[in-house]
């Protein structure tokens, strides 16, 4: 039994829409590694985001008063709180995707989203290493 081995008009439109998503895919996976952590702020007020590439200090109200929040070499961190016991403020600094602190008595919450501000930017976890 012969196979036909004659290329059809089909076959090639196939393949070369095969070749533009997957060209597509490649610049979408690449495209997104360069976006800089956000830090996003959750208030009684409002929420707000603020680029970490910029330095600046904040103040936010909530229920127990003002809030001081400041942004500084890409790390964001609570330099003020009228709460009782302070442990936003003794918080480690957030600069990396994932990374979060909450003042929970003055309901003021802060997280860190976009790409890993980490000197580690292979794209492996522990495992694939």
């Amino acid at each position: 039994m012969k196979l036909n081995t004659i290329i059809k008009p089909l076959d090639i439109v196939i393949f070369f829409l095969a070749v533009v998503i997957a060209i597509f895919s490649i610049f979408r996976l690449t495209q997104n590694n360069n976006k800089s952590p956000l830090a996003y702020i959750d208030t009684p007020n409002g929420s707000y985001v603020y680029s970490l590439d910029s330095d600046r200090s904040l103040e936010f109200s909530g229920p127990l008063g003002i809030t001081k929040i400041t942004i500084k070499n890409g790390e964001a961190f609570f330099t003020d709180s009228p709460c009782q016991n302070k442990i936003c403020i003794m918080s480690n600094p957030a600069k990396q995707n994932g990374d979060w602190i909450a003042c929970l008595p003055n309901r003021i919450f802060l997280r860190i989203e976009g790409t890993d501000n980490s000197e580690s930017t292979s794209g492996l976890d522990a495992i694939s290493e």
